[in-house]
């Protein structure tokens, strides 16, 4: 898409690279992009995250992924005289943004709706009797696309540490 965009911009005076300077860029840009969604711990699902906290970490980590490689490839391109469309990093990183959060909201519904049909659950155990012990039974019940099923509830502190012995 990015490669078509930028054709477009040929009547504007932009004149493009090769498409082998096109594949080495893509390719820096995708490698420093993982690098920064596995440190922004992108490639774990959390249970339970808002869809704005979600993006936000998009927006972070394709920022810094875009940034590393612009910077990577203004190092290893620099010297042949190539000069980057502002158009086109404006778009391409919008476009990543907005197909990334696209993608990671379409899988988080796909598995909320497994975990809600019983698949991919985890078992609960909720130790307490007290008003937080039943907020959280409470949640957990009313939030079946988390995936949690409460095996016990309302043990108390010193039969659940007798119960983790044996």
């Amino acid at each position: 898409i990015a490669y078509g965009y930028d054709h477009s911009l040929i009547a504007l005076g932009f004149t493009p690279p090769s498409s082998q300077t096109y594949t080495f860029m893509l390719v820096v840009v995708e490698v420093t992009c993982l690098i920064a969604f596995n440190f922004a711990g992108l490639y774990t699902m959390k249970r339970g995250t808002s869809r704005v906290d979600e993006f936000i970490k998009v927006c972070s980590a394709t920022s810094v992924g875009v940034v590393l490689g612009l910077a990577v490839n203004a190092f290893a391109l620099g010297s042949g005289g190539f000069v980057f469309s502002r158009q086109l990093l404006l778009a391409g990183w919008g476009m990543a943004i907005f197909l990334v959060t696209v993608e990671r909201s379409l899988y988080t519904g796909l598995i909320g709706t497994l975990r809600r049909r019983g698949a991919m659950t985890e078992r609960a155990l909720i130790i307490g009797t007290g008003l937080p012990a039943r907020t959280v039974i409470e949640t957990v019940r009313r939030s079946p696309h988390l995936g949690y099923r409460v095996v016990a509830e309302g043990i108390e502190t010193q039969a659940a540490a007798d119960a983790l012995r044996h």
